[in-house]
Order: C-alpha cells, then structure tokens, then sequence
C-alpha cells in the first residue's frame, strides 16, 4: 500500500511488507524455484489484501460523507492501474515485434482483454491452460488476475451501496452486511470446491471471477468488522501478535508445501490462505506487534511500494530472456528479478505514482495551456506532454532490455527455432528408422479379441460396433464416469475375459480426475491396445475431457486416439436431438472413428489424435 495521495488516509508501512511476500513468492513460481511450488498463491494474498483497502476506503467515505462517491473512487482506481497496464502491453507489443513477429497475432487478443480488464474469461473461452505455463508461456498470461480484481472494484461498490441499502439502517447494520457478505464470501469458495470435485479444467476454477471472489470478499469483510464510523478499531496486542504469527506462518507454509496440482488448492486450501491473510492484515493494523515491525522494515517497504511494477514485468521479463540462460538457474533468477526490479522502479518513478497523485487529464491542460501561452507571447512552447514522454521511456527502456538481447540472440521463445529443429528431429527420426530392424506386420483385430467399456454414447454405438468388428464385447451404462472403471478391469481381469484391444468411450459425463487414467493404465498393463474415445458435447468440462484424450494418447506407446469428436464436429446431422448421442448414422462414423485408432496401431503410426 503506496502512501495514500489523500493525507487522511493512514499510511500502514507493514501492508506494503505483507505485499513484498506475495510478489516474491509469485515471481519464484515462475521461475521454477523448487522450494516455492505454492508460489502462486502470491496471488490469492494479493487478493485479500485488495479486498480490505478497496473496502476500507469505500466505507470511510461512506461513514464520513454519507456516500461512497463511487465517481472518485473508480478514477483513483483508473489512474493507480490502467497507466502501468498501457505501459508494459505496449512494450511487450515492441518486443514481440523485435523478436517473434509472427507471435503478433496472439498478443492482439491477449493485449486487449488485458486492457479491458477481461482476461481471465478470454483464457477460459479460449481454452488455454494456465497449468501448462511451463512449457508455453505467453508475456501476459498473469493479466488474469489484474482482471479479476478490476472486474471485483467495479461490481462490489455496488453490491456494498445495495446492502446498505438493505440493512443501513438497521440496528445492528454492520452484522446484517458483514453476515452478507460471509455468505457471498462461502458461496464463492463452495463453487471453487464443486468445480474442482466435478472434474473442471483448474484453470476454469482459478482464474474465474466467480470462484475467486470468496478472497477478495473474505478481505472486505475483514473491513466491515473493523472500519468504524468514528474512531479507530481497538486492537489487543496479546491476540494481535497471535494472529499475526499464525497468518505469517501459515502463509509460508502453505507457499513452500503445497503444489499447484494440490488436490487441497481447490478444496480449502485458498480459502484457507485467505483466512491466514486477514489474520496478518489483524495483526499489521494495530502496527507494534512483531509481524507489524518486521514487514515495515524498508527493504520490504520499498518492494511493497513497487509491487504492483514487479508483477507486471516479470513475467515479460522472464519469457524474453536469451535462452541460453535457461541452462543457468540461478544467474537467470538474478536477471529476472534485477531487471523486473529496475523497469517497475521507473515505471513508478515515472508514471505510476504521478499519475495517480495528478492524473493524465489535468497535466495535459495545464500543457495545453502552455502552448497557447506561449504561441500567444510567440516564444518557445513546451514539448511533449511529461507524462507521455515518461511511458515512452520506460517502454524503450524495456524493449532495450528485453527485447534488444533476445533478438540478437535469438533466444527469446523456444518457437523462435521452431522450424529448425523440427527439421532436426525428423531427419534423426528417419534415420534411426532405417537403422532400425524390421518389425513384424500388425493385421486388424479381430472382434472376439475386443472389449468396448464406456458410457451412453458407446451405448449408443454398440451395433454398429457389432457390425463393423462382429463378436466385440461391449459394456455401455448411461452416466458412467471413468472412476468406474477400476472395478470393472479388476473383476474382468479375475474372470479372465478381458481382451487384449481395449475400447474406452468416456469423457461424456466429466473428465478423468487426477490419477484416475493413470491408474487405469496400469491396471490393464503395457501388452494390451487402449482406444481412448475422443468425445464430443458442449458442456463446460469437455474441453478438457478431448485434451486429456490427446495428452494420454502422446503420453503412453499403448494408447491410441478415435477421432469421434471431428466426425460430430464436421457433420452434426450424426447427431440426436441433444448434440451427444448418435443417430444411427453417427454410430457407424463412432466405429469408423474406433477402426481408424485400431488402423494407427496397425500402421505403427503415434495414435495421437488432433483437436476437434
């Protein structure tokens, strides 16, 4: 928390320490530190600590004026976070020019869903991963979160005026509205853990509004309880310093314990680092306990103050770097933070906190004014608006250190050679292929030696899989999801009439759950074939349900890929009524589908099916 532009605003050092540990633990997530695999839970800190200030500030003008001036508060929102948004979109725009032109066209979408402040739904609706960050990471994957929290600063204000409006003038108001927003708080967090137990894509469930708000919301309520309308909240040190040892500790521990894959993430974990986040926020608040000292030393101060900076560029920072660096963790780690630390400190010095102590709009007529004086008195007027020569050299400035190194280098991105070794690599793979002895032929199974396990829509097909491989073995149940199928290999297998090509038609009703494929893998062992069905529907988990298909097909020599998703995809008439389950028509492409994946596994081709 910068020091307030409004001098009745009490500036609290420590909140700025409490901001300097969720930044460094965000920026050593990224980079890969082993001892930080929580790291981004940086983030949910950030969160809550947001949802504090932003509803301390709205209820302090409520108390003192009667009215949350909510004009007010939106422009000095405007004005702390848009500017430093501007500012790294255009430099990350020029780098990718320099380095990757052909990566323009993904930075269009990118770039204006980070400045509208919609982001996060721009990354679900497309489909990416952020979970996959490490192997494909984007400039302005991070911009979700910055979305999240302009997209909460524009609707909570009303949703609190709507809940004075309810309870205000009720005895007891601060109780009705705290009572409130607990629920709203309760509600959030209950959806994040059905979405995560349904099967949904973690990228959904973490960077969705909806299921990030109960952070945020936990951090105002913190605000309704402790805001008064005269005075300040009294604080007791005993419970103050325990409740900021606890928070301080839990933070830590859950940042240096608990994986991004964590089943626990989704299921209490964040909320759990949000509760630990208001305890140390108690404790900074009455500013003489030791977790209050601590963080307001002014290494801490002077991070917190620019951490908004650090955040932005990053990222930029660390996927620009020479590739050559990649082989060097711990000088590449050194870099990242050098050069994040340098650009968020100009971009504060020079356009941050300017602008959001004067603003862009009054500079700019006060230079205006200059001009006519000045053509008025016919001598030399003033040149480029200060504020806008300021972004424009901290955006040279940042394309001079991101961009400059990885285009001489060419180690920018991991596609800037893309071409190149893929070449490479095809040409060792013929040649390892003609060293290679010949195998022996692979003829089409025959039916008897197939067993078809699945759901509705393998139901669905089961005739015209008799038809196309007669004496197949098939076992479709409506609602089947993939934990069934452990029972069910175990108990064939016992009976011995488990076949050695297996057919699995799921994905229809929820993707497979952590572990869950794995296991079944194993279970049927490497000598057997397993045809994993690629499904087709609309509901919100199928996208995930047809990339693991694809991942599971890449991942294991024994699993191959029916393409029965392309086939609904490119002819729909295929289809019933509901858009899932086969006409008869339909059937007989899903056995087409299956015979193509069988027909891979004849030709010994990779079995590694295409995204419908």
């Amino acid at each position: 928390m910068p020091k307030p532009v409004d001098s009745r605003t009490t500036y609290i050092p420590a909140l700025d320490g409490l901001r300097t540990i969720a930044v460094m633990a965000v920026l050593f997530y990224h980079l890969g530190a082993s001892w930080a695999p929580g790291g981004l839970l940086g983030v949910a800190v950030f969160f809550t600590l947001s949802g504090y200030l932003i509803s301390t500030n709205l209820l302090r003008a409520k108390y003192r004026h009667d009215s949350f001036r909510l004009s007010t508060f939106w422009l000095r929102r405007f004005r702390r976070l848009v500017p430093a948004v501007v500012v790294t979109v255009a430099a990350v725009f020029l780098v990718t020019a320099l380095s990757t032109p052909g990566e323009l066209g993904d930075r269009v979408g990118e770039s204006i869903s980070s400045l509208l402040y919609v982001n996060n739904w721009y990354v679900i609706a497309q489909g990416q991963s952020y979970f996959d960050q490490f192997e494909s990471t984007g400039p302005l994957d991070h911009m979700w979160s910055l979305s999240i929290e302009e997209q909460f600063y524009l609707v909570w204000p009303l949703v609190l005026a709507l809940l004075f409006a309810l309870f205000g003038r009720r005895k007891r108001a601060k109780w009705f509205i705290g009572a409130a927003t607990l629920a709203l708080a309760a509600a959030s967090f209950a959806w994040m853990a059905y979405l995560s137990d349904a099967g949904a894509d973690a990228t959904r469930i973490y960077e969705g509004t909806d299921t990030r708000a109960g952070g945020l919301l936990l951090g105002a309520l913190l605000a309704i309880v402790l805001v008064r309308k005269t005075g300040a909240p009294e604080f007791k040190r005993l419970p103050a310093e325990i409740s900021g040892l606890v928070g301080i500790a839990v933070i830590i521990a859950l940042i240096a314990v608990m994986p991004d894959d964590s089943p626990f993430l989704f299921g209490g974990g964040l909320a759990v680092l949000s509760l630990a986040t208001m305890a140390a926020i108690h404790s900074i608040l009455h500013q003489r306990t030791i977790v209050a000292r601590v963080l307001a030393i002014a290494p801490m101060r002077w991070i917190g103050e620019r951490s908004y900076g650090i955040y932005l560029w990053h990222l930029p920072v660390t996927v620009y770097l020479p590739k050559e660096l990649d082989d060097m963790p711990l000088l590449r780690g050194a870099v990242v933070i050098a050069l994040s630390f340098l650009l968020a400190a100009m971009s504060w010095t020079l356009v941050e906190d300017p602008i959001r102590r004067n603003g862009v709009i009054e500079p700019f007529r006060d230079w205006r004014a200059a001009r006519r004086r000045a053509r008025r008195d016919r001598v030399a007027g003033p040149g480029t608006p200060r504020t806008v020569f300021a972004g424009a050299t901290v955006v040279l400035v940042a394309v001079a250190l991101m961009g400059l190194p990885a285009a001489i280098t060419g180690g920018a991105r991991p596609g800037d050679d893309l071409e190149a070794d893929l070449e490479a690599l095809a040409q060792r793979q013929e040649a390892a292929q003609a060293a290679a002895p010949k195998l022996p032929d692979r003829k089409m199974p025959t039916g008897d030696r197939i067993t078809a396990l699945g759901d509705s829509v393998l139901l669905a097909s089961a005739a015209a899989l008799d038809e196309e491989f007669p004496g197949i073995y098939v076992d479709g149940a409506v609602s089947r999801h993939y934990e069934a199928l452990p029972t069910m290999i175990a108990n064939m297998e016992a009976a011995g009439t488990l076949d050695q090509f297996v057919v699995l038609g799921f994905g229809t009703n929820g993707a497979a759950r952590e572990g869950e494929f794995e296991e079944i893998v194993e279970l049927l062992g490497e000598d057997r074939v397993i045809i994993l069905v690629m499904p087709y529907g609309d509901r919100w988990y199928m996208p995930e349900a047809k990339e693991q298909v694809i991942e599971f097909a890449e991942e294991y020599d024994n699993v191959y890929g029916a393409e029965w998703c392309r086939a609904a995809t490119a002819d729909t008439t295929l289809l019933r009524d509901d858009y899932i389950h086969p006409t008869l028509t339909g059937a007989t492409a899903y056995a087409d589908a299956v015979r193509d994946a069988l027909q891979q596994w004849v030709d010994r081709e990779d079995g590694v099916p295409a995204s419908c």
